[in-house]
């Protein structure tokens, strides 16, 4: 089958003046979405561990950035954190969702690494290179 193959409906099922319409200009919805938003909401479903991954990315991908300097030839002068704030773009739903502080992520739960010892021992703290020295 070639790519310039375009497939009609034999009949349209509606017809709008002069316009007709087939189930090609149909988006799914939810009638209840509909009704309780006042608006028109495409939805549909995924269902597979991938459509996770791909929101999971999608939300935390960072934003775009390019940074572009003159300088004069041979001078060497690359300061990275001017490249990094000037070729900064924040978006306006970023911008809306830092101004509201809200989290970029969440833990459920603290964990905290305990420091734990052997009874009737104490714990050793040492410097690189100067083990021997602690263990005395």
């Amino acid at each position: 089958m070639s790519m310039d193959t375009l497939f009609i409906a034999e009949e349209p099922l509606v017809q709008v003046g002069k316009y007709s319409f087939d189930n090609r200009w149909v988006v799914p919805y939810n009638p209840w979405l509909l009704k309780k938003f006042n608006a028109h909401i495409n939805v549909e479903v995924c269902a597979s561990v991938k459509s996770v991954k791909y929101l999971y990315k999608y939300v935390y991908k960072g934003r775009d950035a390019a940074s572009v300097k003159i300088q004069k030839e041979g001078a060497l002068d690359h300061d990275e954190i001017s490249c990094f704030v000037e070729g900064r773009y924040v978006s306006a739903p970023e911008a809306m969702w830092r101004l509201n502080e809200f989290n970029l992520w969440h833990k459920s739960h603290t964990i905290v690494r305990l420091a734990v010892h052997l009874p009737q021992q104490q714990p050793i703290v040492y410097q690189d290179g100067h083990e021997a020295q602690a263990i005395e």
